[in-house]
């Protein structure tokens, strides 16, 4: 369980330590413009994405086994009380109260496990989702100036054959006839 902590607030610190983005100038691919997290950050987020609600899974398994101890030490509770043997009664009490213990305090922790991986979950969804977004917008706009500089150079290159035949074609007839 530790090893799991460690690895949310590796998670968690992975985000809040992110380089810098790699400047266009030295990449032509958009993936590598775009890129805000290094590749280990990346292997990171798609392991947490994947391994999170596998934590999540365990810990509700994990939940139920300790409510079903918890039940079972309540049904040796109220067994205890309804025997005539003082001295089984007394152990199964002490038993009932030692697992019940035991479960309540397990499931405490499976508790705090759960709502930490589903909030780290939660967590690297939303940033995940920002970066896409991030992205989209950015590519979104780049991709729109890109277009609007190719229709330009577009333009600039195909008006002057244009005017040119435009000009010839106009102005051809009064050439034949003027000559």
């Amino acid at each position: 369980m530790f090893l799991l902590h460690s690895h949310f607030f590796f998670v968690i610190n992975s985000f809040f330590h992110i380089p810098k983005p790699v400047p266009p100038s030295v990449s032509l691919s958009f993936g590598r413009c775009f890129c805000f997290a290094s590749t280990k950050v990346k292997v990171q987020l798609l392991s947490s994405i994947f391994f999170y609600p596998l934590d999540i899974l365990v810990s509700l398994f994990l939940l139920s086994f300790f409510f079903l101890l918890l039940s079972i030490s309540f049904f040796c509770l109220y067994y205890s009380f309804l025997s005539s043997d003082f001295s089984f009664s007394t152990h199964l009490s002490l038993y009932s109260f030692s697992l019940a213990f035991f479960a309540s305090f397990s499931s405490i922790s499976f508790i705090y496990y759960f709502f930490v991986s589903l909030f780290s979950l939660l967590l690297i969804l939303y940033v995940s989702l920002l970066f896409l977004l991030l992205a989209f917008f950015f590519l979104t706009i780049f991709s729109y100036i890109l277009l609007l500089f190719f229709f330009l150079i577009f333009f600039f290159f195909s008006s002057i054959p244009l005017l040119f035949f435009s000009f010839f074609f106009f102005f051809y007839p009064f050439f034949v006839l003027f000559s």
